[in-house]
């Protein structure tokens, strides 16, 4: 990380709840990450290389209320707080286990 420039703003966001992460909507992340500036919303945009978004769950993970569950990275507050938005949007969790689909289906060849 320390080749990279600083973000100039970082935000957690916590579980809202308690229970196992149900899903994690792949699209409201890649729309928190553009709106951090990581990255484009057209070709001619520049990419804000100290902005992203760390998961810190998984689908399956159980959290307690307040855990974290990521942490959003950028140079713009305002662009923070509409990511974490997304992000909060992005996550379900239900009180039931779920079990996780397996990472890799299968070997071929």
């Amino acid at each position: 990380y320390c080749l990279l420039p600083q973000p100039a703003y970082k935000q957690e966001v916590y579980a809202s709840r308690g229970g196992y992460i149900k899903s994690i909507d792949a699209e409201l992340i890649g729309m928190a990450s553009l709106n951090v500036g990581a990255g484009r919303k057209k070709k001619e945009d520049d990419i804000d290389l100290s902005s992203g978004i760390v998961l810190s769950k998984k689908v399956g993970d159980y959290v307690e209320k307040g855990s974290l569950i990521a942490t959003v990275y950028g140079s713009i507050k305002s662009t923070i707080d509409e990511g974490v938005k997304h992000v909060e949007s992005a996550f379900v969790i239900d009180g039931d286990f779920i079990k996780p689909s397996k990472l890799i289906l299968s070997v071929i060849g």
